[in-house]
């Protein structure tokens, strides 16, 4: 199929398609298409809605845009708050019940057996439940969001290509997980970065604090998260500063200040380098849209 006919089919809207219903029809569709052989869609869900077991045919990435909600698997549970990203694979049995006090939005994404098989390819095993802990992962969905909703030309060729990053990021993490357990002290330095993100502490500081000498601090922090602690610290800082935006209408200076940012230029180029967005389109992007039916 060539770009500009997949382009015209991408912008279907409502319950049109090839016929096959996508399994993310248990709440309210605002949009949703089929693009590069993903069924792709943004789904609004009451205030407390609750669904029991189930299980799913399609593989699927979830992001929350908006609310929250808890899931059940068995004997475990998780609660989702905006900007996490989950990944269920197919046959997935769950139960999940959203927010009491406020309603929930979400941007899905089905994989056909099709998209599995062409992971597996490449090594890439999506078999197990994954709640994506990586930074990136919510940047990526960001952006691949941000062209559904736009759909420009173009965008059909970046969805998929970010689609595979966000599949690609799920494989790497489930291979993390994998390695051998991080030590006591790690764990503590990684808590004081999440809780004290906004104050300025130096490699030194926090080597101090959990007891260990700076270097040992570095190369252990890197080789558990593979990314530097500075490189972490920021992750966090604007981390944060999406929930507010998502959360808030508090002014982007106000936040950046409280996430630490105490040059607003620097802060803008931090967040785009990280995001792919500036802070004004990242607060545009995930805004609930209003879509021509």
């Amino acid at each position: 199929m060539n770009a500009g006919v997949e382009s015209e089919r991408a912008l279907t809207y409502g319950t049109q398609g090839n016929g096959n219903r996508p399994e993310f029809f248990d709440g309210e569709v605002l949009k949703w298409s089929e693009i590069a052989g993903l069924a792709i869609g943004e789904i609004r869900y009451p205030a407390g809605y609750e669904r029991k077991n189930h299980t799913h045919k399609h593989a699927c990435f979830h992001f929350l845009l908006q609310g929250g909600y808890a899931e059940r698997h068995g004997r475990r549970s998780s609660v989702y708050k905006p900007l996490n990203v989950s990944y269920q694979p197919r046959g997935f049995e769950h139960s999940y019940r959203g927010a009491k006090e406020t309603a929930s939005r979400s941007f899905t994404i089905e994989l056909g057996e099709n998209w599995l098989a062409r992971l597996r390819e490449h090594s890439i095993a999506l078999d197990s439940p994954t709640n994506l802990q990586s930074c990136l992962a919510p940047w990526l969905m960001t952006r691949l969001y941000n062209e559904f909703s736009s759909m420009e030309s173009g965008s059909v060729l970046v969805i998929e290509a970010l689609a595979l990053e966000i599949a690609v990021e799920a494989g790497r993490q489930k291979h993390i997980a994998t390695e051998r357990k991080e030590p006591r002290w790690l764990r503590q330095a990684t808590d004081l970065l999440n809780d004290r993100f906004a104050e300025s502490l130096s490699l030194s500081q926090l080597a101090a604090l959990v007891g260990v000498h700076p270097v040992h601090l570095a190369r252990t922090f890197r080789q558990f998260h593979h990314c530097t602690v500075g490189e972490y610290l920021r992750r966090i800082r604007i981390e944060f500063v999406c929930r507010r935006v998502l959360q808030s209408d508090s002014p982007l200076v106000e936040i950046a200040l409280d996430a630490g940012f105490s040059d607003q230029s620097q802060f803008c180029r931090t967040f785009k380098r990280a995001t792919g967005l500036t802070p004004t389109e990242f607060r545009s992007a995930t805004r609930p849209r209003r879509y021509s039916p």
